[in-house]
């Protein structure tokens, strides 16, 4: 599948221009170079990803005047009744952030990644909490996160994701430019509430989940380690 797929289409119907698509092929290259680099620090394949050039913004009731901008989401869906994960990353996260702010989310969505792919592979999977507000929604975020420095070899790679992502995105200029460059000229969006990022998966679909068997073999190690840690030999053995 050609990550950019969505963004051709949307080109080709008239929803962003020229200017856009340009941009984004141009800039494609910092992606690949971060998905790269996240590979070879967990020395494990990163999902499926695709380019959406629709822009998903939240707001709540109970924090009036305050928006949240999805830039990227891991979203597992049913294909052929089976769950597969894929990494949503939105035009303009590309196209205005740095290229540090880039790869810190890619790792950060690939921490994602392994948790879904640790609870479907234990049938571990319990309905989401309901996040009232945006930043209930950042909590519940971190709360389904592979722990960094377990996963990951590259301290740098691991300093982002706390300085760019750990509690949401920390990047003003990134907020800005989608902003004024985005939202304001009404390049495509889509309005949703925090609690509607969440997704209904059937047991069936579940239990037949396409995971990376490199994947299920890291986790089975991650787990002996930390049942090792919690159960020390006794010092008579």
């Amino acid at each position: 599948m050609d990550p950019l797929a969505r963004v051709e289409a949307s080109y080709r119907d008239g929803s962003i221009p020229k200017r856009v698509i340009t941009s984004l092929r141009t800039r494609m290259k910092y992606v690949e170079e971060g998905v790269q680099r996240v590979q070879r620090a967990a020395k494990l394949s990163y999902p499926g990803f695709y380019v959406t050039p629709i822009l998903p913004v939240t707001r709540t009731e109970l924090e009036t005047g305050a928006m949240g901008v999805l830039y990227a989401r891991t979203i597992p869906s049913v294909v052929e009744g089976s769950v597969e994960i894929m990494v949503e990353i939105s035009a303009p996260l590309i196209l205005y952030a740095t290229k540090g702010t880039l790869h810190g989310i890619l790792a950060h969505e690939f921490l994602h990644y392994v948790d879904f792919a640790r609870r479907f592979s234990r049938v571990d999977v319990t309905s989401d909490s309901v996040s009232g507000t945006i930043f209930e929604s950042y909590f519940s975020d971190e709360g389904r996160l592979a722990d960094p420095k377990v996963i990951f070899n590259d301290r740098t790679l691991i300093r982002l994701i706390d300085s760019k992502v750990e509690g949401g995105i920390k990047d003003q200029k990134l907020h800005q430019k989608t902003i004024e460059k985005w939202l304001k000229p009404g390049l495509p969006s889509l309005m949703t509430s925090p609690d509607s990022n969440t997704v209904s998966l059937p047991i069936t679909a579940i239990l037949s989940a396409r995971v990376d068997p490199y994947l299920k073999m890291k986790l089975k190690e991650l787990d002996e380690v930390k049942s090792q840690s919690r159960n020390p030999p006794s010092s008579g053995e």
